[in-house]
């Protein structure tokens, strides 16, 4: 989800993710996407149960983290933000892409354990 996407695509978005969560609360990838809406909304208080929920559910996926790691940085959680973040970083170690790793790499680089900015891109 780009910042600046056309309100009507978002709430689109969001109802649609809203009605997967609700359909399928046991599906991780529903409850990361719908958290990952928000986050790029700064909504980061909404997102964090459903980040939340999905690490629980798979807390072996580096993106789940990543989404995660973004949520509590944006609630000022910095340092269990950097911890998942690393985390994240570790499991792309395994099935990541370079370009993937540059990302969380860049991510990581903009916490710090007293002031962490969530940065998406």
């Amino acid at each position: 989800m780009r910042k600046g996407a056309v309100p009507q695509v978002v709430a689109e978005r969001e109802s649609a993710y809203k009605k997967a969560v609700e359909l399928a609360p046991r599906d991780a990838t529903a409850a990361n996407e719908l958290a990952w809406l928000y986050v790029n909304q700064e909504r980061y208080a909404e997102a964090l149960p459903l980040a939340t929920r999905a690490v629980e559910l798979t807390p072996w996926n580096a993106n789940i983290l990543d989404t995660y790691a973004v949520a509590v940085a944006g609630l000022g959680r910095c340092p269990e933000a950097i911890l998942a973040e690393q985390r994240a970083i570790d499991l792309l170690q395994e099935h990541g892409t370079p370009e993937q790793e540059k990302l969380f790499r860049a991510r990581l680089a903009s916490f710090s354990p007293t002031s962490c900015v969530p940065r998406l891109r």
